[in-house]
């Protein structure tokens, strides 16, 4: 049996992949998840609780929780110390194990305490921080040339990994625990279409970040455009639920104001796990993001409910992963949204539900956990010698 670990939890993948792993019931593979106790105090996105509330009391005992500490600027002495506790403890976690998935600077304490290791990205670590000319950026750098394989956990990573000269990479879908996301067909659907804007609001562009943002300025105005352009009874079809989650919340509700919009769109606060759940199963389109030209997790989990994703994929990246394209609407520009919307409102209830069928069909057969495993499986069959 070949013993793994997964090191980092950004968007709970660690955990998601381990739970993964051993709910695939294999007898050749046995999956360990490795946590910070500081990462467990915090109630986020990235915290086995919050995705999966039932574990509170009693954590599976696949899930190890260290007494790690985390880098924090306390001082050169106490920063020193830090990283050797940390470096001790990873030697005597990696030591147990066949080998180790790791993920964003995780990827580092992989490189300098595992004897094999996968160093998958999630986003801005290779997007950005793998680019830059800085100490860090050129370790993390390092990190992803010594892998024995690397992970890529995204369509858009492909492109940055051939600028950056990687080779040895392979795509990895996310893996999704898919019973999660049931739709009541039992309960009666509203006479309305509701779109749910569930992705974090970030579209005003920074010098920090000028090009790393989700541009969802894009759907509001794409939106107003369709409201303004169709019979009212049309526009009356369609309402749109806004989650108040991200930096730029003010800045959205002003521009929505200014689009002369308001009157469509209902703010509901940011929700916990299985209260989106709840939101992905009743809604009939969910915006994702414009800029990157490839999934948020937001709109896999909305497609794992049921719902029709409204996003920018960049097309030939997606078929290079996946093989085949999504049921999408795939949209770039304002005008794309506009016509989109156009043509989903013009639809029948029982066509909307052939289309919301076809994307959860879709995003099973590629996201599902039991279709995940197995690509995981023959990483390490790759990567470990035969007579392991």
């Amino acid at each position: 049996m070949h013993k793994i670990l997964f090191y980092g939890n950004l968007c709970n993948l660690g955990y998601n992949f381990a739970k993964a792993v051993n709910d695939a019931g294999r007898s050749d593979l046995y999956a360990e998840f490795l946590i910070s106790s500081q990462d467990m105090e915090m109630m986020n996105p990235s915290n086995p609780i919050w995705e999966d509330e039932e574990i509170r009391f009693h954590l599976p005992e696949w899930i190890l929780v260290s007494r790690e500490k985390k880098l924090r600027r306390r001082g050169p002495l106490r920063t020193v110390f830090s990283l050797i506790f940390n470096y001790r403890n990873c030697r005597m976690q990696f030591s147990k194990k066949d080998i180790v998935f790791s993920s964003t600077l995780m990827n580092i304490w992989a490189m300098l305490c595992a004897k094999k290791y996968v160093a998958m990205t999630t986003g801005s670590d290779i997007v950005e921080l793998a680019h830059q000319k800085s100490i860090l950026g050129k370790i993390y750098l390092n990190s992803l040339k010594k892998a024995s394989c690397i992970g890529l956990l995204n369509t858009n990573h492909i492109d940055h990994a051939k600028q950056l000269g990687l080779d040895n990479y392979r795509f990895i879908p996310f893996a999704i625990d898919t019973a999660k996301y049931k739709p009541d067909k039992n309960k009666p659907r509203s006479d309305k279409i509701i779109i749910l804007h569930s992705s974090a609001l970030d579209w005003v562009e920074s010098d920090i970040r000028p090009d790393n943002v989700k541009k969802n300025d894009i759907f509001f105005k794409g939106f107003a455009k369709f409201i303004k352009t169709v019979e009212q009874e049309i526009a009356n079809r369609i309402n749109v639920i806004v989650l108040e989650f991200g930096k730029d919340i003010l800045e959205t509700k002003e521009l929505i104001l200014q689009l002369g919009i308001n009157d469509k769109i209902i703010y509901l606060p940011k929700c916990s796990k299985s209260e989106l759940i709840d939101k992905y199963c009743k809604a009939d389109i969910v915006v994702d993001q414009f800029a990157v030209g490839a999934f948020g997790l937001n709109a896999l989990e909305a497609m794992a409910g049921g719902s029709i994703v409204l996003t920018y994929l960049e097309e030939n990246n997606a078929l290079e992963c996946y093989g085949d394209l999504p049921p999408i609407l795939n949209c770039r520009t304002e005008e794309d949204v506009c016509n989109a919307l156009a043509r989903i409102a013009s639809n029948s209830f029982s066509e909307l539900a052939d289309m919301k069928k076809k994307a959860q069909d879709w995003v099973i057969k590629h996201h599902d956990y039991r279709n995940v495993v197995p690509i995981i499986s023959d990483i390490i069959k790759r990567t470990l010698p035969i007579n392991h």
